[in-house]
């Protein structure tokens, strides 16, 4: 199994973090008996404090914490707790780039635009 970083915050770092679980849930899907509950509550348990970033300039940064954020979602009986798409969909409302689709459109546009 390969451990994926911790996610401590950042835009960029969500995509990184997002993407490296599903090979794991894969290569490992015996201890993950219960499919997506299991994979949420292991994506979680990776979630650590924007406090404890290891960037000290960031730290002094408002944002969400992310494992307080998790206990919100708890709490409101989130259904995204146990689908793990559902779940990544609903962290990166909060910590993704917002300008995420924008900028994959402006790079697909100016590809085509490039194509003889």
């Amino acid at each position: 199994m390969v451990y994926p970083v911790r996610y401590f915050g950042g835009a960029n770092k969500l995509d990184q973090f997002l993407d490296a679980l599903p090979s794991n849930f894969n290569s490992h899907g015996h201890l993950f008996p219960h499919g997506g509950p299991d994979h949420v509550k292991y994506a979680i348990s990776l979630l650590d404090a924007w406090s404890n970033h290891q960037n000290t300039a960031l730290r002094q940064t408002a944002m969400t914490d992310h494992s307080e954020r998790a206990g919100d979602l708890s709490v409101e009986s989130c259904p995204c707790l146990q689908d793990f798409d559902l779940f990544s969909q609903e962290i990166a409302k909060v910590y993704g780039n917002k300008d995420r689709r924008r900028v994959v459109v402006i790079t697909l546009m100016k590809e085509y635009i490039q194509l003889p």
